[in-house]
């Protein structure tokens, strides 16, 4: 009979083991001050590989730099970098730019004639977290460390970027799409934090309140599931909570969205848009998400892009 006891409170110690870990770290979570992330220190990143190619886009020759930064004790960084090529470039406005999850270098072939102007696209460090092995546990853990690590990432960009030759330090911009208009806000307040000034910058097909952006993008089943899978995850990743950091930021901001987002739900775009402080543009299209695939859409989402970043200085124009 004792025996029998043993086992059973061995069972139920197994079996409860996982949930009082998950709701003790969810405490431990709450418990923490959410601006904490953006008061760390951000190392200094140094070259580790540059692997440099030509590419021809839109009847323009541009030259790209495929480039990993590396700092002790921090996961590396990887851009590519489009330069205008067979010239000596110098005083270029800096775009930065952050497009979906799968898009890093990618990006770049949507900015057809980007002309006197350097491109840095942005791969995320969630990639390989993703693909890695391990418990579950594990790899929730991992995922969210390197979730958390995007807006330090994207501050040692910027300030690796203004060291450069070819940059203008006073014209460093922004640009975030879809995942990367969710991760701008922490970014930018972090780059504040540290000192960084940056020029006028985007947030398309965004939003705030990340509780109902993950609950919209999961596809688990049961269905019932999903609310308080996407809170369990909200609550993990709050220190990148889009309404947190846009109180805080400074600048001028373009904020552009779509009327039918099966993506980003109307709460989350309301909460964006009421809560992105002044001076802010905001532009509502027609349709769903941002698609890669649809050629007219992107070259009207570029367009707008183009024209309210010339408009403000911020880029240098194609011709």
């Amino acid at each position: 009979m004792r025996l029998l006891k043993k086992l059973l409170l061995g069972t139920l110690v197994l079996v409860l083991a996982p949930f009082v870990l998950v709701g003790g770290w969810i405490a431990w979570e709450h418990a923490r001050d959410p601006l904490a992330l953006i008061r760390s220190e951000v190392p200094s990143f140094d070259i580790a590989q540059d692997e440099t190619y030509t590419v021809e886009r839109g009847g323009e020759v541009r030259a790209y730099h495929d480039i990993t930064l590396t700092a002790d004790g921090h996961e590396p960084i990887r851009i590519t970098v489009s330069l205008p090529s067979g010239q000596l470039a110098r005083d270029l406005p800096v775009m930065i730019l952050l497009g979906g999850f799968r898009s890093g270098r990618n990006s770049l072939k949507h900015v057809p004639r980007a002309g006197p102007n350097a491109v840095i696209a942005y791969e995320y460090p969630l990639r390989e977290v993703i693909r890695g092995k391990g418990s579950p546990f594990a790899r929730v853990a991992a995922a969210r460390r390197s979730a958390l690590a995007v807006p330090e990432q994207l501050v040692a960009i910027i300030r690796w970027a203004r060291a450069q030759p070819w940059a203008d330090p006073e014209r460093i911009n922004m640009l975030g799409y879809s995942l990367g208009a969710v991760v701008v806000p922490a970014a930018h307040h972090m780059a504040a934090a540290n000192g960084l000034r940056l020029g006028p910058s985007i947030m398309a097909f965004g939003g705030a309140r990340l509780k109902p952006i993950i609950e919209a993008n999961i596809r688990l089943k049961p269905a019932w599931l999903r609310p308080a899978i996407a809170w369990l995850a909200a609550t993990l990743l709050r220190q990148l909570e889009p309404a947190t950091h846009l109180p805080y930021l400074k600048g001028e901001f373009l904020l552009i969205n779509s009327l039918d987002d099966e993506m980003i739900p109307a709460v989350s775009v309301r909460a964006l848009q009421s809560l992105t402080p002044e001076p802010k543009t905001i532009v509502i299209l027609p349709g769903e998400h941002i698609d890669p695939r649809d050629p007219a859409l992107m070259a009207e989402i570029v367009g707008i892009t183009r024209s309210w970043l010339l408009a403000r200085g911020a880029a240098n124009p194609a011709s």
